[in-house]
């Protein structure tokens, strides 16, 4: 019988439950190495990544290294009244982000650079669940799968998470946006082949 969201969610709650704090750290730490190499590889323009948050991929550390090695960052902020999210450029990991909704790091108003969808070369998207095709679930809420929709096939998208929240199939629509790469822990999934290659 097939999984379906609902069966997902509590699945991968009950994962995230039983991964243990430093394995889950060691985890964050090798996906950020995997990002370092294909992303220093791809030598992208512009890149937007979601800031993380309570049990996603770790990303912080991802954001800080691009910022260090001269590359633009993005990063969502969201409007619960329209339910759109955006991308706005990050210059200082350390003072332009604070709390946003549902407690998720975003620029200050003070400090929203607006980036259009097409300037971006490359997304690191997060997900509560993704399958071997690049299929994914989210929160709920819709703010990346409305933000993808409106991006171009050319664009990268790379889906980050630990190798818990990997399915061999996930239930889907035909609008839904699949990923090009997933990274976890343990390396790259390639989805779209030929990405990266000399």
């Amino acid at each position: 019988m097939p999984w379906s969201k609902d069966d997902i969610r509590v699945e991968v709650r009950r994962r995230r439950e039983r991964c243990d704090v430093a394995d889950f750290q060691r985890a964050g730490t090798r996906i950020a190495s995997f990002c370092e190499i294909l992303l220093g590889a791809h030598r992208s323009r512009v890149v937007l990544c979601y800031v993380s948050h309570k049990g996603e991929a770790p990303t912080h550390d991802i954001i800080r290294s691009c910022l260090a090695r001269g590359q633009k960052v993005c990063v969502p902020w969201v409007d619960p009244a329209t339910k759109m999210m955006a991308a706005s450029e990050l210059r200082n990991f350390y003072t332009e982000l604070s709390p946003g909704f549902s407690g998720i790091l975003e620029p200050r108003d003070t400090c929203r650079r607006p980036v259009e969808p097409k300037d971006i070369d490359i997304l690191l998207v997060p997900a509560l669940a993704f399958d071997m095709k690049g299929r994914r679930i989210g929160h709920g809420e819709g703010y990346f799968d409305r933000y993808l929709a409106i991006c171009e096939p050319t664009q990268i998208k790379i889906g980050l998470a630990l190798s818990w929240q990997i399915f061999e199939e996930l239930p889907h629509e035909s609008h839904d946006v699949a990923m090009d790469l997933i990274v976890t822990e343990q390396g790259v999934i390639p989805v779209r082949k030929g990405l990266f290659e000399s």
